[in-house]
Formats: structure tokens, sequence, C-alpha cells
């Protein structure tokens, strides 16, 4: 007999907590397990799509709060609304992910039978979610079945979870010879091209990339630079480009549903985060066969370069040498070759396959000894 899966998350919009939690739950066997979705915010915000045999509930529970007293009522609203489908549903396992929805769900299923997966996407050092959120988290987290973290540096910011209770778990990536390979840019063949793939916000610090490209720009002038993603900075970061005179060098195109066709068309990927929770676009690059440039920050890039062997990592902030990583990659075609080729080698344990695997070994074992 099937076992029944829930999987809850806010919305399934552009962000690397969507991509991971569609990608398991399109990935898991349909044949041990009846999988159902449901989102916090409306269906028609998706980004990700699911497969047709996932089974897709949106409560659209969203509305906006004039004051803290309306607010406080339309989140008890939304605790009552997700208890009350999760009853419907019934399932064996409900999985949720990113911090408030892990709170409302842990509040939601106080006292249930039902076992809980929570799964945080961020270390929380950084990732500020206001105070009483904060003490919520600090307060129900310890109730849960299994925390999930997608890197070590998550998990010990979780120190008040206890150690039994907490699981690392890799993004999952599609090895990019398994991907689609159609890209959205117009790539210029007689071109080189320096490639970034994130949000546009202040902490993925794009703005940094930009002056470090633009202090070497002149010296290696068959070289561009793309920046991938949507974001509240767009304008800034236009506005910066602009007034480096880089508007024909440096590109922001917007999204891409496929960033591993468009870096197979790059010859550099450099991250410039000031922190992350793991980094996927790290080991996409990887998989994509390109050289990886990121700063050493907080959670993940560590624990997937080898620096000077599978990539190369620099301080946060450090503008200057970032632009001197790149200066370097980009004048020695073996270097990038060899980084490249030693990262390669190093793809199988963020497989998507394998990742899949480990997460039905979790959502077994927590049925089991529920």
């Amino acid at each position: 007999m099937k076992k029944k899966i829930l999987f809850i998350i806010l919305n399934l919009g552009c962000g690397g907590a969507q991509r991971v939690i569609s990608t398991i739950a399109n990935g898991i066997s349909k044949e041990k397990y009846d999988v159902s979705f449901m989102t916090l915010g409306k269906k028609e915000s998706d980004f990700f799509k699911l497969d047709s045999e996932v089974k897709r509930i949106d409560l659209d529970l969203y509305k906006p709060s004039a004051s803290v007293s309306e607010a406080f009522r339309n989140n008890v609203s939304s605790i009552k609304t997700i208890r009350e489908f999760v009853n419907r549903i019934n399932p064996d396992l409900v999985i949720s992910f990113l911090n408030r929805t892990n709170v409302r769900v842990l509040i939601s299923l106080f006292n249930s039978a039902i076992p809980l997966v929570i799964s945080e996407r961020s270390d929380p050092t950084h990732n500020k979610i206001g105070k009483l959120w904060s003490l919520l988290r600090f307060i129900s987290y310890h109730k849960t079945k299994v925390l999930v973290c997608l890197s070590k540096g998550v998990s010990d910011a979780f120190w008040y979870v206890p150690k039994k209770k907490k699981v690392v778990i890799y993004n999952p990536i599609e090895i990019s010879d398994k991907v689609d390979d159609k890209y959205s840019f117009p790539f210029n063949k007689t071109r080189n091209y320096i490639i970034t793939v994130g949000r546009l916000v202040e902490d993925k610090a794009q703005s940094h990339l930009i002056q470090a490209f633009s202090s070497i720009a002149e010296k290696y002038v068959n070289w561009d630079l793309l920046i991938f993603g949507e974001g509240q900075l767009r304008k800034k970061l236009t506005e910066l480009v602009v007034s480096e005179g880089l508007s024909d060098r440096i590109y922001l195109p917007g999204e891409t549903k496929n960033p591993i066709a468009e870096m197979k068309q790059s010859q550099m990927f450099v991250l410039t985060s000031l922190w992350e929770g793991f980094g996927n676009v790290i080991v996409e690059a990887m998989s994509a066969g390109i050289p990886v440039i990121s700063t050493d920050c907080e959670s993940g890039p560590s624990e997937i370069i080898d620096h000077g062997k599978t990539g190369l990592l620099v301080p946060v902030g450090n503008i200057e040498k970032i632009a001197k990583a790149m200066e370097k990659l980009i004048s020695n075609k073996e270097s990038r070759t060899s980084l490249a080729r030693a990262a390669s080698q190093e793809l199988n344990r963020f497989d998507k396959d394998s990742i899949i695997k480990q997460w039905e070994e979790l959502f077994d074992s927590s049925i089991k000894y529920q």
C-alpha cells in the first residue's frame, strides 16, 4: 500500500527552496508514495511545475494585515486552515519547507499523530525573520520529527535542535548531460562570458561582481558579464552598469528556467554572495563544465569547493581579490580547464537521483518509527 506524503511550502515562485521541493515531489517514486503538494499562497504564482501525478492544493491564505492584531488573527486563521486540510488528506508524513511556514505547520499539527519533517534552507544567523518568528521557531523546532538542513553550516546554526533530530541532505542537482540544452540568451560565439545566477538582492552582492569586472574590462575586451536573476535591486544594478560605461558588456537578462544551459555557453561562473545556505548554483556551474569562483561565505561554498583544486574561494566583499581571481582564469585557459575537470569528478554526491534516494530513506524511517 502506498504511503501518503504531503509537501507544504509558502509558494512555488522562483526560488531555490521551491526548485528543490518541487524536484523532490516530482522525483520520488510514485509506486511507493501517493504525493500531495500544498502551498499557502496562490497557484497562479507558480514558477516551477509539478507532475500530473502530484495532487496540487493551493490554500490562498494570505491577506494584507493593517495592524498587529489583524496579522495575529490572520495567522491563527491560517493555522486552523492548515490543520483542517492536513486532517482531510490524512497523510502518513508531512514535509514542510522554510522558516515561517515550518512554524505555522508545527503549531497546526500540535498534538497530532502525523509525523512532521521540516527543512531549513538558509542560515538563521543571516536570514533574519523578526524577533517574534525567531522566538516561535526556537520554541517549536524541537517538536519536529526531523530537521533537514542543506549544509553542515546551516545545521550547526540550529544549535538548539537536538543533534539526533538533525540531518544534512545537500540540494539535488540535475547533471548537465541529462538536462535540456535550450538557452535563452543570444550568445555571440566570438565573445567569452562570465556568468552568475541569483536573485538581485543585497546578500547576493552582484554590485561587487560588477565593480570587479569593471576594473579589468578594459584589459580583456573580448569578455562580457551576464547576471541572470530578478529582484528589488535591478534598477540600482542597471544604474551601476551605466555609470561604469559598460552597458554593452554587462547584461541583466532576467530569470532563466534553465541556468545550466546558459552556463554551458559561458566560460566561467562567479558567485559574490555575502552568505548562502548552500550554493546550488556553484554545483550547477560545475555540472555545466565551467570553472567556479565563489566568496568563502557562510554557509556552503567551502563544503562544495576544494580551493585551488575544484574552484577558487575569495574573501567576502573583497572586490580586488574577486577581480584578481577572474583575471587569473581569464588569462589561463589551462587553469580553467583543470578546475572544471576536477570539479566534474566531485558531482556524484550532489546527483539528483542520489539525493532523492536519501529523502526517500528519510521518509521511510520517519513513517516506520513514528
